[in-house]
């Protein structure tokens, strides 16, 4: 198993058609970041390692784990002033799993960050109704040795809404 593929860690979607949903999810990330790439914007395209919702021990958020190289351009961005204050999310749901990709973007710099993550239906929920010190959903960047950057989802529930299954 690529230590990309959701299940890697032992606790993502393991079947294959999961495994399907994920790799549609991250061609569909490599698509957005060649239009955004074509339109002048400097894209960060994340591949994580293991996504998870943090539910203890740091504010309830969702934890992403990358690579050093892919961390490493993401804090260098921040350090230089780089903020990402606007976000899309681009989501589908494939039995209890939730898979997006989050686009945060800085438009004053053109510069955006795509960051896939499949996360379990009961688990996002439950996270999202915990309480916080501020508005919004934490997104934990990280990388294995726990340094991390948290972006802040504004409105957790595109997460949660299909707009394709509304009627």
């Amino acid at each position: 198993m690529d230590a990309n593929e959701p299940g890697a860690s032992g606790k993502g979607p393991r079947t294959e058609p999961a495994m399907e949903q994920w790799n549609a999810v991250l061609d569909d990330m490599e698509a957005t970041a060649g239009e955004l790439d074509a339109a002048g914007w400097e894209t960060l395209v994340c591949h994580p390692g293991d996504v998870t919702t943090v539910m203890q021990n740091r504010e309830p958020g969702v934890d992403v784990l990358l690579s050093g190289d892919e961390y490493a351009a993401i804090a260098e961005a921040v350090d230089s002033g780089v903020t990402f204050d606007a976000y899309e999310v681009y989501r589908a749901a494939a039995e209890s799993v939730v898979y997006a990709v989050i686009v945060a973007q800085d438009e004053a710099t053109s510069t955006a960050a795509l960051v896939p993550v499949y996360l379990d239906q009961g688990d996002l929920h439950t996270v999202i109704e915990l309480e916080r010190e501020e508005p919004g959903l934490p997104l934990y960047l990280r990388r294995l040795d726990n340094e991390m950057i948290e972006l802040r989802l504004d409105d957790p529930s595109l997460l949660l809404e299909d707009p394709s299954s509304e009627g």
